[in-house]
């Protein structure tokens, strides 16, 4: 299930067929996130699905956790295809995960 939700995610990205919400935008901006560097994170060869949330009140989403080219790591919340949104990107802080994958 989660190699074909990435799948469908990265094509997505690939072809350029992703919606950023106004939110995102605006988290991106003051995160001073490039969006090449979402795009990067989720076509990383090692990028992955950390969390998946199929009953998320605003439609099923997923925690993607990627590596950009100068390897900034970042975890990206996007909803599930068809239609992929960016949700929310930052990078894990210590205060709140023990590593990249792993919450406290």
């Amino acid at each position: 299930m989660a190699e074909a939700l990435l799948a469908a995610i990265r094509e997505a990205f690939a072809s350029r067929r992703y919606v950023l919400t106004l939110h995102t935008v605006r988290q991106a901006e003051e995160r001073k996130i490039a969006i090449q560097e979402l795009e990067e994170a989720v076509l990383a060869a090692d990028a992955e699905i950390i969390g998946n949330y199929p009953e998320d009140e605003r439609g099923p989403s997923c925690l993607l956790l990627g590596v950009t080219m100068k390897g900034r790591v970042l975890h990206i919340q996007l909803s599930h295809p068809p239609t992929v949104w960016v949700i929310t990107a930052y990078e894990p802080s210590d205060e709140k995960w023990t590593d990249a994958k792993t919450r406290r």
